[in-house]
């Protein structure tokens, strides 16, 4: 039993020491840690400012800044993509900070040819046309030393437009030239051919989806299923429909028989005028005639007056509307009523 309790005992204390032993390795010797490399060339190609994307008004509105960077490596880093290694400002005049943002690592680990993109909505975005400076910085938590570069923006790089669908265009059209570049460079296809013109392709939506937040919206040109935002609001209802069909029938002054009239009405009186016989006697012998040979083929053709009455009265309704207006509806209801109770009810007693 002794021998058994001892054999445990020695164990333990092994075990405790070799806990001792790493943890103090630990402390001697920290996590190791990997080096950048300066890049052998830094450089800003252009940068692309546009307005009223998302927004449509030429006095506040949303800002989008489009920087096309190369960030050039003979050998690409293999401890650190450029999400990892660069931060991307953009500065005003004073050197304060508006906005900083990380490179996404699509090819190449993001080194060489890419885009960054500075979004501002209408509350937030600076005054349009500054002198801003767009700066690639190192990450701090790097140990290297690699200067900043930057490029400070002129109004060259401003869009001219403040037009909300000329700028949208704008974008679509300055995102394709550059993806000539990227294609280049990557050997990637990130355009596609269609029937509407060239869009991006599934790989081309992959990267400047990610690259910049919403811009199947910014610019739906880019795209061959594009999206839209559906009015949902609850519809208010008015009279704006009964009053063009008023102003068609009696002219938009309201009066009937002046000059403004519709054309259907015009039409109508002009032959009237020619045999001299006014307006109102005309539609009567007119809806007279009509009335008697629907009466007379439907006699013929079904061997009862019925149908023919009632297309009499639509013939009359119709008339009536073009003399007497609306009010004559209530008059022809009370005519259908009498005349349909008569032949129901009486013509059978």
């Amino acid at each position: 039993m002794y021998a058994i309790r001892s054999s445990q005992t020695r164990r333990i204390v092994t075990a405790v020491t070799l806990l001792l032993v790493l943890f103090a390795t630990c402390l001697v010797f920290p996590e190791t840690t990997y080096a950048l490399d300066a890049p052998d060339d830094t450089d800003i190609r252009e940068v692309y400012v546009f307005r009223n994307l998302l927004t449509d008004d030429v006095v506040n509105y949303d800002q989008l800044y489009v920087v096309h960077y190369d960030i050039a490596y003979a050998v690409t880093p293999l401890d650190y993509t450029v999400k990892e290694s660069f931060i991307f400002e953009l500065r005003d005049g004073a050197g304060a900070l508006i906005g900083s943002q990380l490179a996404y690592a699509y090819a190449n680990s993001g080194y060489g040819q890419g885009v960054v993109a500075f979004y501002f909505d209408e509350t937030e975005a600076p005054a349009w046309g500054g002198g801003y400076t767009v700066r690639i910085t190192k990450n701090p938590v790097i140990p290297t030393v690699i200067p900043n570069h930057d490029m400070v923006l002129d109004a060259t790089n401003y869009s001219a437009s403040t037009d909300h669908e000329t700028n949208q265009q704008a974008l679509a059209d300055t995102i394709l030239d550059i993806c000539e570049y990227l294609e280049s460079e990557w050997l990637i296809s990130l355009t596609s051919e269609q029937d509407s013109g060239t869009t991006l392709s599934s790989s081309g939506e992959k990267y400047f989806r990610t690259t910049i937040a919403g811009i199947q919206t910014m610019a739906p040109a880019l795209f061959f299923l594009q999206s839209a935002t559906i009015d949902t609001s609850t519809r208010t209802w008015g009279s704006s429909l009964s009053e063009t069909y008023e102003s068609r029938l009696y002219g938009a002054d309201g009066i009937s028989g002046t000059a403004d009239d519709n054309w259907m009405k015009i039409a109508i009186q002009r032959p009237l005028d020619e045999l001299n016989i006014s307006y109102t006697l005309g539609i009567g012998l007119l809806v007279v005639i009509i009335c008697v040979i629907l009466v007379w083929q439907s006699h013929k053709h079904f061997q009862s007056a019925m149908p023919g009455y009632v297309g009499s009265c639509i013939v009359i309704l119709a008339a009536g509307i073009l003399t007497l207006g609306f009010a004559v509806i209530f008059f022809v209801a009370l005519l259908l009523v009498l005349a349909g109770g008569w032949l129901l009810f009486m013509k059978k007693a």
